[in-house]
């Protein structure tokens, strides 16, 4: 176990450390709080370094363990992961858990819809009968108001009065370094 990483939370949040860094029997983790920036702070980390003075590492208790990761990389991705949910070893992705949080807000408004007061009850019937009424559409207008359409139609179909002629014609049309050659039916009325 000591060649892989910890998703652990401290006092002030959640970091990845190395598993060599994590005493079990504690529930603790030295820190190399004499490092000053957050890069060589990181460069401990991915290279799993061991203080070479314990004097100059603090020892940090550890709030909760979120999982483990065999590489950094996978431990990155846990980390991220953790931010958002408390469970990362499972394989659950973003948007499942998205809808499983839109679910339960579903749930708790229907809840507190069922356990509302008559009230309150009534008032949103009232608003929801308002907005009701606003969709309502007005009622179809009357047979005798329709304009005749038989004056704008011709009295038999066109294909009685005209003369079909069809030829198959060939097209070739130039699209860059090809030609392309189309054979179509073209219709023609007269």
């Amino acid at each position: 176990m000591d060649n892989g990483f910890i998703i652990a939370e401290f006092h002030d949040g959640l970091q990845l450390i190395p598993t060599a860094w994590y005493n079990k029997n504690n529930s603790s983790s030295i820190w190399p709080s004499h490092f000053k920036t957050k890069l060589r702070i990181n460069k401990a980390i991915v290279t799993k370094e061991m203080p070479r003075d314990k004097s100059d590492w603090e020892e940090l208790s550890i709030k909760k363990i979120f999982g483990t990761a065999d590489t950094y990389e996978k431990g990155m991705v846990k980390l991220v992961r953790a931010e958002d949910t408390s469970n990362v070893d499972t394989t659950v992705s973003s948007n499942e858990l998205r809808n499983r949080k839109k679910q339960m807000r579903r749930l708790k408004a229907k809840k507190q819809l069922s356990s509302s007061s008559s009230d309150e009850l009534s008032s949103f019937e009232d608003k929801e009968n308002s907005i009701q009424k606003d969709k309502i559409l007005p009622a179809l207008p009357q047979k005798d108001h329709f304009v005749s359409n038989k004056k704008y139609l011709p009295s038999t179909s066109i294909q009685n009065k005209a003369k079909i002629l069809r030829e198959n014609t060939s097209f070739i049309i130039n699209v860059g370094k090809y030609l392309i050659q189309e054979n179509t039916n073209i219709i023609i009325y007269y």
